[in-house]
């Protein structure tokens, strides 16, 4: 999949695509020869912050900010554009839309939308813009959940009560698509903390609170886990303390060590899915049945998706960055980057690439992917984007692309 989205020169949504694993395997001019002669190229200024994860279009850079969503030049960071949805007619005066995170779908851009003030009685939705002009061309009543596979657009649908359901829509009929079709007839998680669920071929994986149980009409608590789901499931049922709710009985359900977990990241051939722990494991899992193929222990919180290449897993902690090997998991090398890395990493190369990272104090490093013969090695190159870094690097085209807390887009290039 990698492979893919860079030959179409694009990183279309975090992770580069559906799979989640944040690497460009035909990025030939950022290695490890070439990472010590990074340079900033441009910084672009969107006068909001915090932004999210960049993405890559045809024609421009996109990311979000609250309110706002920007399409930006990618050669000399200039903004082409800018997009607020309008408030609707007779809201109060501090009404506005705040606009998520966006997915690059060919020539258009995805993005989801919330009213703000919150309120159940205005719900999420997403709005279609042309990626050149920022126009909109298209809007639908569920939120895209930033996430697209072929023509199927993952989106979620919250019903007042807080329960989410995950809509597969055709990404041709967004114009029409007010209502997709459901994975089932009831909701899918009880998901307060919104975690974007990842689609697969034959699954939809989610990490987060939802039920213990596989088994049709059989009660449950939740519990904090990993899930797949398959349409047609029917429906269990969630123990409440005052009511009954309805949920999507999963495939299977793996509970890991009682702490949330980062959104699945999967293999290429969707056998294996990987996802860290707030309390500092990473997991492989069969996709196909839940089980723990293997586990290890990472001596601090892992705070966003592990970038996947064809040999390692390069996990974002609290204390810097360990690369884990795909097979077992033993942990091959670790770096210290001085702050915790806040969004999940990039590759460059695939294996013997570069790594790129991004932190809290706003510094951007370049790790070699091989490793530097040693259990600790230092990075080849590091960079101050001035502010925490909150959109994770997005890697294309001879650029690396960053984002801040303080609206801040910075682009790098080797010399």
């Amino acid at each position: 999949m990698a492979v893919t989205l860079a030959a179409t020169g694009c990183w279309p949504s975090p992770g580069a695509g559906p799979d989640r694993r944040a690497t460009n395997g035909l990025e030939t001019a950022i290695t490890a020869a070439t990472a010590a002669t990074l340079t900033e190229a441009w910084a672009a200024t969107t006068g909001g912050g915090p932004l999210g994860d960049p993405v890559v279009s045809a024609t421009a850079v996109h990311v979000n900010g609250p309110g706002h969503l920007y399409g930006i030049d990618k050669a000399t960071g200039d903004r082409r554009w800018t997009f607020t949805r309008p408030p609707f007619e007779g809201a109060p005066p501090q009404f506005r839309w705040s606009v998520g995170q966006p997915v690059v779908d060919r020539d258009r851009v995805l993005a989801w939308t919330l009213p703000s003030p919150f309120s159940p009685f205005f719900p999420t939705s997403s709005v279609v813009v042309d990626a050149a002009t920022g126009t909109e061309v298209a809007s639908m009543a569920d939120a895209v959940d930033a996430n697209l596979r072929g023509r199927q657009v993952l989106a979620r649908r919250t019903s007042i009560g807080g329960e989410l359901k995950l809509v597969a829509i055709d990404a041709d009929d967004l114009a029409t698509a007010s209502r997709g079709a459901t994975v089932d007839d009831a909701a899918l998680v009880d998901d307060p903390a919104l975690i974007p669920a990842t689609l697969g071929t034959a699954r939809l994986y989610h990490a987060g609170e939802g039920v213990a149980t596989t088994v049709r009409d059989d009660a449950a608590l939740l519990v904090q886990g990993v899930r797949a789901f398959v349409r047609g499931a029917g429906t269990c049922k969630q123990v409440g303390e005052f009511l009954v709710i309805s949920l999507t009985c999963p495939a299977w359900v793996t509970v890991l060590d009682g702490a949330p977990a980062t959104s699945p990241v999967l293999s290429e051939d969707e056998s294996i899915l990987w996802v860290g722990s707030v309390a500092g494991t990473v997991y492989a899992l069969d996709a196909a049945t839940g089980a723990v193929r293997w586990s290890t222990g990472v001596g601090s919180p892992v705070t966003a998706e592990p970038a996947v290449d064809d040999d390692r897993l390069y996990v974002p902690t609290a204390a810097g960055l360990a690369a884990l090997a795909r097979d077992g998991g033993a942990v091959a090398f670790t770096v210290a980057t001085g702050a915790p890395l806040t969004v999940q990493p990039a590759v460059a190369g695939d294996s013997g690439g570069v790594v790129i990272t991004g932190s809290a104090d706003g510094s951007v490093q370049a790790v070699a992917a091989a490793g530097c013969g040693a259990q600790s090695c230092a990075p080849l190159w590091q960079g101050d984007a001035g502010e925490a870094i909150t959109g994770a690097p997005a890697i294309n085209g001879r650029r690396i692309y960053v984002a801040t807390a303080g609206g801040r887009l910075v682009a790098y290039r080797p010399a």
